[in-house]
């Protein structure tokens, strides 16, 4: 049964108080527990060498800096690097979609590569091409929590050759893609409304974060 309004104030006041509740319903309950916000950093330390090779222990953080838990699904890193042999250069483009690479430095040696021309990986995991080959590994599979104010931390400990100078470590994680019908509807109302400036499809791309390190032995640390 709808209130029977007498005044236009009235009707006015009452829709004002409908999109308001709306409004908060949008940003706070469902924006918050879908797409909390997230601070994602890299560290990387060089813990020694042993038989030609740099030992690494790189850490992921992800921090959940909303008020809601975050969700994080799929965390993989991928690690390209350059040798003290190499001439830096920067990334060539050809393909018209990849002009958002113009002016990178180019990090021609990749790790996943490596270990399928060495047989760690099995051969049919490879692929020949190395554009469509998928060069990440994974960190964590399956889904993981973060409580509000926590800053987690993921650990991968992996080598590299002791010709290396540089490592550029790129590393993703997911949000959740299932929603419920009322989460659709109301992000796809408040889309058309202008109350968010995003749609799911913006949400289904990965959370990103890249970082570059030096990579060289501490002076007081020992093989």
């Amino acid at each position: 049964m709808w209130p029977d309004f007498r005044h236009l104030t009235d009707f006015l006041l009452f829709f004002g108080l409908l999109a308001s509740a709306f409004l908060a319903y949008t940003k706070f309950v469902i924006e918050r527990g879908i797409f909390p916000p997230a601070q994602f950093s890299i560290d990387c330390n060089v813990l020694g060498s042993q038989k030609e090779r740099f030992i690494l222990e790189i850490l992921l953080h992800v921090k959940n800096l909303g008020s809601s838990v975050l969700v994080v699904n799929n965390l993989c890193l991928e690690l390209r690097y350059l040798e003290k042999r190499d001439e830096p250069g920067f990334i060539s483009l050809r393909d018209p979609n990849k002009m958002h690479l113009l002016g990178r430095l180019n990090f021609p040696h990749c790790l996943k590569e490596d270990l399928c021309a060495t047989g760690v990986l099995d051969a049919k995991n490879c692929n020949a091409d190395k554009e469509a080959c998928d060069h990440s590994f994974c960190v964590l599979r399956h889904r993981t929590f973060v409580k509000p104010g926590v800053d987690q931390v993921y650990t991968f400990g992996t080598s590299v050759p002791d010709s290396v100078s540089y490592v550029r470590i790129y590393a993703t994680f997911e949000y959740p893609k299932e929603y419920s019908r009322l989460q659709r509807y109301s992000l796809a109302i408040s889309r058309r409304l202008g109350l968010i400036n995003y749609a799911l499809k913006n949400i289904v791309v990965p959370h990103t974060c890249e970082r570059i390190f030096k990579v060289e032995l501490a002076p007081n640390s020992s093989n």
